[in-house]
């Protein structure tokens, strides 16, 4: 079957082509599939490089949980659940015998977010900069301006700080009575039960942007196309 149409033009070079049939064509579905095929794959590749540039710079999210003593803002707590959960761009972690956060505290670099709720207490943020890291089978989350730590427990040896961990439990504070200045006033802890530790690296968002755009181009490309365009040189 052949429908004519009207002269559509277009320029390349020298010549200028006019699109006057339409036509099936497996020919030129071919040379369509075979270019397609190359420019996909090159997208795929810049893809992949993006992502693996992006997998050295993702946000690593911890979650520290216990249940404790102490005191937020004047205000007493005795057996309270508490959690603390941290984010880091994994970037900034030293690799290394142990894996920490770094950068100056007037930065305020190390993590970029440092939040706690004790139940039937309070919430807030830790103010200033914070640092989080592990040494060996030691894991500490405290403060990069004074040193001072406000939880410190063992964990452990396979923790890793810049990947998926956990749940782990590990045994204890070791470092108590830190008043240590917070959104909601200071927080101290003064004793504390086994602390559960888990951290999560989540995906790129290229990884999903990538698989996403790589489907709906399967789906185009299984539609059986019926219709072809002839090009003559005038």
């Amino acid at each position: 079957m052949s429908v004519q149409i009207r002269c559509l033009l277009a320029v390349a070079g020298p010549r200028t082509y006019c699109v006057i049939h339409c036509v099936d064509s497996w020919w030129l579905r071919g040379v369509f599939m075979r270019n397609f095929a190359k420019l996909l794959s090159s997208v795929v590749l810049v893809g992949a490089v993006s992502v693996c540039t992006a997998a050295n710079a993702v946000t690593a999210i911890y979650t520290i949980s216990g249940n404790g003593s102490g005191s937020l803002n004047g205000i007493s707590f005795e057996n309270a659940d508490y959690t603390f959960a941290l984010a880091g761009d994994t970037a900034n972690v030293i690799d290394n015998y142990f894996g920490y956060y770094y950068g100056h505290f007037q930065d305020n670099n190390n993590l970029t977010s440092a939040t706690f709720t004790i139940a039937g207490v309070g919430s807030g943020t830790v103010s200033l900069a914070t640092e989080f890291g592990e040494f060996y089978n030691q894991a500490y989350f405290g403060r990069a301006d004074f040193g001072n730590d406000i939880l410190d427990f063992y964990l452990p040896s396979e923790t890793d700080i810049t990947t998926t961990a956990g749940p782990l439990t590990g045994t204890g504070v070791y470092d108590l009575g830190q008043q240590i200045d917070t959104s909601a006033g200071e927080l101290e802890l003064d004793s504390s039960s086994d602390v559960t530790f888990s951290s999560l690296v989540p995906e790129p968002e290229s990884w999903a942007l990538l698989i996403a755009g790589i489907g709906l181009t399967g789906v185009a490309l299984r539609r059986r196309q019926r219709t072809g365009v002839r090009l003559i040189a005038r």
